[in-house]
């Protein structure tokens, strides 16, 4: 059984030795974040029928995402890679609560850039191409 009072140990999170990772979770963390390259490559794939008719702006937000899901899967394929192999400082579990955070604040920060500022893209340059034309 798992032992949730261990969380709230600063110790448990920062030891640079976490110890050995049983079969299962290592299975689980590999597949976990090898869905996020596989998510990637299938959103590239599948994103090609319909970024053909998108705005610049809007192609930018997936690229975002492509980017972000790449980038997330790879860095934590990597931890899972250092965890079984019991590299000290590179496997602890720090390492999850950063990839979590980074995760976070990336997506945040698409988010923001989706609803916020490509709509005002888009209004800008069809602003400005009404304009083109009357010059």
């Amino acid at each position: 059984m798992i032992d949730f009072s261990k969380l709230i140990d600063p110790w448990y999170w920062f030891r640079p030795g976490p110890g050995d990772l049983s079969e299962p979770f290592l299975i689980f963390f590999a597949i976990f974040f090898g869905f996020f390259v596989v998510l990637k490559i299938l959103l590239r794939v599948m994103g090609r029928q319909y970024i053909v008719g998108m705005h610049k702006a809007q192609k930018q937000v997936l690229y975002k995402i492509e980017y972000m899901l790449l980038t997330m899967g790879l860095l934590g394929l990597l931890w899972t890679l250092f965890r079984y192999e019991l590299v000290p400082y590179f496997s602890a579990r720090y390492w999850v609560i950063i990839w979590m955070v980074g995760l976070v604040i990336w997506g945040y920060l698409i988010f923001y850039y989706a609803q916020y500022q490509v709509p005002q893209i888009v209004k800008r340059d069809e602003t400005r191409k009404a304009q083109k034309k009357y010059f």
